[in-house]
């Protein structure tokens, strides 16, 4: 079992982020308050303060987004060993709003440059800080004048590329699969993506595209093939309009092997979503896993190198996991030990899986963000700190804010509706005003237990807040 502290590499880490030039913290801290209504409108709704936190492949650097000395969202950078955090890249026109690490020295960032509502991508080198050129924002009216991209895979095992759908070139009409890579901006275009109605493909840990959809009239076929050189096969097929009632089957991702396929598939015959294993070369499922998910289905947890599945992400009222691997499930029960009454969860690991980004956050707090290392276990050094500045929104007191319930109710056709009721302070037994507030769609959409800024700021004035989920 390990504890939680804020280590001396946290202290000083923070004293730079506050104190150093260029980089500022994007608010201070507030002032304790006994109230919530005291708590301005403002400080619910502010940008965060550091999010996106991910650790470099060698597990020696940290990057995340923050507010920099140009008040725009940019990306700061923090060596793990001293404690240094400085600036990586500072926005001048519009946010940065994403990022992702390629290799233990560059990371590749995107923004909605010139607010053209498109993305921009960029590469930049931890040591020669020079920044590269990867596409461009654009305007739907001069499309082809830029180099488009839309990310299809970030390839984890190359460190020079990524796979992009976009065009060839400016001024290209040639669109297609690319492989980009990050450090010239050359593109290569990517074989098994241009055959008609081809739709979302999934490539191999090799890089390879062995996955994908083809809508074939009112059919979707969902095809894959047993190696990069082999034609495609229908595994299965699937209503292009899809209904009630209607099977549903997707490809999530391939084992390290590059033969075993994660499948996800839903009969309709009321067990929900099953996640199961397909051998792409002998053309047959896995006898395991073979899991019915209770609930929403979120994401795979693998081991780095995807050798091992470890567990699953789903939704049910709250956010959950099953775990396939009982060291992991051993490691998250002392990780909620640590850190108890939120949803705790690692959204980032280095190659070796030692150090490792925990993201933590309730109904009641917005978020904050922890180092474990577990290298310092043999150092003596607490495994647990939270990362400088780490809560996504240190204005909010969590004590004062307000459980998120989960509740079920009957419809008049009795049906039963699932959602959720947060209620000021006080009003226990009490009649108070209630807003109805329904979330957005129209596919996919459900509210989730975790932090709200609206019904927080409406509990606070003295709301009641209803959160229906659709039928």
């Amino acid at each position: 079992m390990f504890t939680l502290r804020l280590s001396r590499l946290a202290t000083l880490g923070l004293t730079l982020l506050l104190a150093a030039a260029p980089l500022r913290s994007a608010t201070a801290t507030p002032a304790p308050v006994a109230d919530p209504c005291a708590i301005p409108v403002e400080d619910f709704f502010v940008d965060a303060e550091i999010r996106s936190v991910q650790v470099a492949p060698d597990g020696k650097h940290l990057a995340f987004l923050a507010k920099l000395y140009t008040g725009k969202i940019g990306i700061a950078l923090m060596d793990l060993e001293s404690g240094k955090v400085e600036p990586l890249i500072a926005a001048s026109d519009e946010n940065y709003y994403m990022f992702f690490w390629k290799g233990p020295d560059r990371v590749v960032f995107g923004g909605d440059i010139g607010g053209r509502e498109s993305l921009s991508l960029r590469s930049i080198g931890l040591a020669s800080r020079r920044v590269v050129e990867l596409a461009e924002a654009y305007k739907a009216v001069v499309a082809v004048r830029a180099n488009q991209a839309s990310i299809v895979d970030y390839l984890r095992f190359e460190n020079n590329n990524i796979m992009i759908d976009g065009n060839k070139g400016v001024g290209s009409w040639d669109f297609s699969v690319f492989r980009l890579n990050v450090v010239t901006g050359d593109r290569t275009k990517v074989q098994g993506s241009d055959d008609k109605g081809v739709g979302g493909i999934l490539v191999d840990n090799a890089g390879e595209i062995r996955a994908r959809t083809r809508w074939d009239g009112d059919v979707i076929h969902h095809e894959a093939r047993r190696d990069a050189s082999s034609t495609f096969y229908t595994i299965v097929d699937t209503p292009r309009k899809q209904k009630k009632g209607d099977k549903t089957w997707s490809a999530l991702q391939f084992a390290a092997d590059n033969r075993t396929l994660y499948v996800l598939s839903n009969n309709a015959d009321g067990k929900g979503d099953r996640l199961q294993a397909y051998d792409t070369v002998e053309r047959h499922y896995l006898p395991e896993p073979d899991l019915y998910i209770h609930g929403d289905f979120e994401r795979l947890v693998t081991s780095w190198d995807r050798s091992k599945l470890l567990g699953v992400y789903s939704v049910t009222d709250r956010p959950t996991v099953h775990w396939f691997d009982k060291a992991r499930a051993k490691l998250q029960a002392q990780i909620d030990a640590a850190l108890p009454g939120a949803v705790n969860r690692i959204v980032s690991t280095s190659v070796d899986e030692r150090v490792n980004i925990i993201y933590s956050f309730s109904d009641r707090e917005p978020g904050i963000y922890y180092i474990l290392d577990l290298n310092n276990l043999a150092r003596g050094r607490p495994p647990i700190m939270q990362v400088p500045a780490g809560r996504i929104n240190s204005r909010i007191p969590s004590s004062l804010m307000r459980p998120m319930q989960s509740i079920a109710y009957k419809s008049r056709d009795g049906l039963t509706i699932h959602g959720y009721l947060t209620v000021p302070a006080g009003a226990e037994g009490k009649r108070v005003p209630l807003i109805v507030h329904p979330h957005g769609g129209p596919y996919g959409i459900r509210d989730e237990w975790g932090f709200d800024a609206e019904v927080q700021f409406l509990a606070s004035r003295g709301y009641a807040v209803l959160q229906p989920n659709y039928r």
